[in-house]
């Protein structure tokens, strides 16, 4: 016997009168409702309940919302993919736009200063500094346009910069250091606590700079503890240790001798 029928009968089989149907129209009503496959008022019906009966009474109601329903999630879906799509064919094409300013601006800021016209130079780097790591060798041409025209301090902001971007820019670090070693001005920098180089591979490049830097302008004693870590970092076999061991070598006999003309002609940069 179906739940709701029965829940009738025995309602009407109630042995206290106020809880049986008060009249038989009432009776009649849950009879009807029953048949017609709506909640009868004998037995109280929960909304999933309710809602299971409403789609068995309206088959093909039912079916056109979930129609509905599932048709709204496509149109929905296919939007925000269509969107995300074009977002991202726009920020490739701003970055392929800036790439190619970028590149535009560096060769034309590095002929400009190798004719001299080092404000046209710093100008060129300037129109470029975009945020992003993309800019790193911007800031660093442009510190060094700005070092050659005397201004170190807004040389080495703009060193410090690149080497935010790229904190194993070994360039940077080489040219960040060359105006700080300036006679008068010079105070010993430890490369695993002032200059806070990781000790990695990675950075072994950025130790070699520091210490090219440091050896070109006397420091022979720092520039040794530099390259030290460099040779520390990478393997004996590594490809970088043999060119930089004559360098090394030079170094060291500049120890003995106590004076070291450098690398590289003093004040000379890393481009």
């Amino acid at each position: 016997m179906p739940r709701d029928l029965e829940t009738v009968c025995l309602k009407c089989l109630e042995k206290n009168p106020r809880r049986r149907y008060a009249s038989a129209q009432e009776l009649a009503d849950d009879l009807g409702r029953w048949q017609r496959g709506k909640a009868v008022r004998a037995r109280p019906v929960g909304l999933a309940e309710r809602l299971v009966k409403w789609i068995r009474r309206r088959p093909m109601a039912t079916l056109s919302t979930a129609l509905a329903i599932c048709l709204c999630l496509v149109v929905s879906l296919y939007y925000h993919e269509t969107e995300r799509l074009r977002q991202e064919a726009e920020r490739r094409h701003e970055e392929l736009v800036r790439a190619n300013q970028i590149n535009q601006a560096e060769a034309l800021g590095s002929a400009l200063h190798a004719k001299g016209e080092l404000e046209g130079a710093a100008s060129q780097y300037r129109k470029i500094l975009f945020p992003g790591p993309q800019t790193r060798q911007a800031h660093n041409s442009l510190g060094f346009v700005l070092h050659d025209l005397g201004k170190l301090k807004e040389a080495a902001v703009h060193f410090r910069e690149a080497l935010k971007l790229d904190p194993a820019f070994a360039q940077a670090h080489h040219n960040l250091v060359t105006p700080c070693v300036k006679p008068g001005t010079w105070r010993r920098p430890s490369p695993t606590s002032d200059w806070r180089l990781p000790s990695t591979p990675k950075f072994a490049p950025s130790y070699y700079g520091l210490g090219w830097a440091l050896l070109s302008k006397g420091k022979v004693d720092e520039a040794l503890e530099a390259t030290g870590h460099f040779q520390k970092l990478l393997p004996p076999d590594d490809p970088q240790q043999k060119p930089a061991q004559p360098n090394i070598d030079f170094a060291w006999h500049s120890r003995e001798k106590r004076s070291a003309p450098g690398l590289a002609p003093a004040g000379s940069r890393a481009r």
